[in-house]
């Protein structure tokens, strides 16, 4: 049976810039480029409404200043992406195929220092998808198409850009302009050029001091292996593995000074079963 994917969405039809003097050019000489997300929905699937009335290379700038370039095809960002602070700093970086990310994405902040890494699969997302829309009874060729069968429509987190940049989903831009003014403004959490992307290869978010705050690696849109999760850079910090998304066996929690505390047991459901304190 087919899964019928629904897409609900209302487009804004009026671009609101947020200052005047920022203005948009492209080698078409379109002097009004945008990018309409949708004000509500119910899935991960947004490409639909992702639509940019150009071709080429687009820049946007305020006054003199460049605050983002990226490359346009077939009406959708596809090419390379970056976008600066106002004091020049390089604010993020990445490939789109088809307005969906693909290969290594990061971020920086306003210092120039790197905050997050991720990394993508345009042509695995698609491949996920359709195997998610047959929905085979017996054949699963993908971890989240099991999961699928099991949770339902949850799976499709997985592919939302909040997911990947949590916070992401409290504020929807109506254009290109605004969501680059948004992040370079820092009004808010950060939010990508994309509404829907998916995870394969190495995933990394940072403190401010440099130091590693969440590191591991995503296997077909799931987490997978040995993953570090700290919650401040000179605090305790957990390490294990995940198997298809969920932890898995045992999970350490050590010391700032990195003596074993805790072990966490998980079971194959990736629910937890006990706890072993260790005594110093």
């Amino acid at each position: 049976m087919y899964l019928k994917l629904i897409f609900i969405g209302l487009l804004l039809l009026f671009h609101l810039p947020l200052f005047a003097q920022t203005g948009l050019s492209n080698e078409t000489g379109n002097t009004s480029v945008s990018i309409r997300f949708p004000t509500a929905t119910t899935q991960a699937h947004y490409h639909s409404y992702v639509h940019i009335n150009a071709q080429g290379t687009v820049n946007g700038y305020d006054q003199s200043l460049l605050l983002f370039s990226g490359t346009i095809k077939n009406n959708k960002l596809h090419g390379q992406w970056r976008s600066w602070y106002k004091n020049g700093k390089l604010l993020d970086s990445g490939f789109l195929t088809k307005g969906v990310p693909d290969g290594v994405w990061k971020r920086w902040n306003d210092q120039g220092k790197l905050v997050a890494v991720r990394t993508y699969n345009a042509d695995l997302l698609y491949r996920i998808w359709q195997d998610l829309s047959l929905n085979h009874p017996r054949i699963s060729r993908f971890a989240l198409t099991e999961r699928y069968k099991k949770e339902g429509n949850g799976v499709y987190r997985f592919f939302t850009t909040a997911y990947s940049f949590p916070g992401a989903e409290n504020h929807l831009p109506s254009s290109m302009e605004e969501a680059v003014l948004y992040n370079v403004l820092l009004k808010g959490p950060y939010h990508p050029l994309f509404m829907e992307c998916l995870h394969h290869g190495f995933y990394a978010n940072y403190f401010d001091n440099g130091s590693v705050k969440d590191s591991g690696y995503y296997k077909y849109g799931l987490k997978n292996g040995i993953w570090v999760h700290k919650e401040t850079p000179e605090g305790s910090y957990a390490k294990g593995a995940y198997k298809h998304g969920l932890r898995y066996h045992e999970w350490k929690i050590y010391t700032s000074d990195n003596r074993l505390a805790e072990i966490i047991f998980y079971n194959a459901d990736g629910k937890e079963v006990r706890r072993k304190k260790m005594k110093f």
